[in-house]
């Protein structure tokens, strides 16, 4: 699970994570400046005005709004088997 980063408004690149408006408090007309969302390497976010246990709904619009659910945590390099290998199909 993680972030669309096309869905997110007023997006900068901060170091290795992403700061960005926050879907969830925009849809309330706040942060305007586009502060207090970040998304962090390996897809967390968190907004700055409602962490920990406290901003666990609020996490949950985000994700409502913005979120992706599949994304491949890893990509697979395909190799042909040892026994193919160097062999040419002619």
């Amino acid at each position: 699970m993680g972030i669309d980063i096309a869905k997110l408004e007023l997006v900068k690149q901060c170091g290795n994570q992403i700061i960005a408006r926050c879907p969830a408090c925009a849809e309330e007309g706040h942060d305007r400046k586009g502060d207090h969302l970040c998304v962090y390497e390996g897809g967390r976010f968190s907004c700055v005005l409602f962490a920990g246990k406290a901003g666990h709904q609020h996490r949950q619009r985000i994700f409502q709004l913005v979120g992706v659910k599949d994304i491949p945590s890893k990509l697979i390099k395909i190799r042909k088997p040892a026994s193919l290998r160097g062999t040419s199909s002619k």
